[in-house]
């Protein structure tokens, strides 16, 4: 792989707030959270162009609060730890990652 030399780049971490309602319709979560709650992650979401691991960890505390942590702990056989390690995993994987050559 060739890289440019001399060149700066700007790398951004994006994400849309119908990602994480599309995450949390197909994995089920947020299923314990009011109207209310959900609206305020969505929110938080919209609000940001570029995200932070700790914006990242922010959305996966969130919807772990909002979740049925029982039945994925029991859908997945692990502990507390290991659902938001997962949940962590998802939030993650739905946000995309793009560079800018400056």
């Amino acid at each position: 792989m060739k890289i440019l030399s001399n060149r700066q780049f700007k790398v951004t971490t994006m994400m849309s707030a119908e990602d994480v309602r599309i995450l949390c319709i197909q994995k089920q979560y947020y299923t314990n959270g009011d109207t209310e709650a959900y609206n305020a992650l969505l929110d938080f979401v919209r609000v940001r162009d570029n995200f932070t691991d700790e914006d990242l960890l922010t959305i996966t505390n969130d919807i772990y609060t909002h979740s049925n942590i029982n039945r994925l702990k029991d859908e997945y056989g692990c502990s507390d730890e290991d659902v938001f390690s997962a949940i962590f995993f998802e939030v993650a994987r739905t946000a995309h990652k793009h560079v800018e050559v400056e």
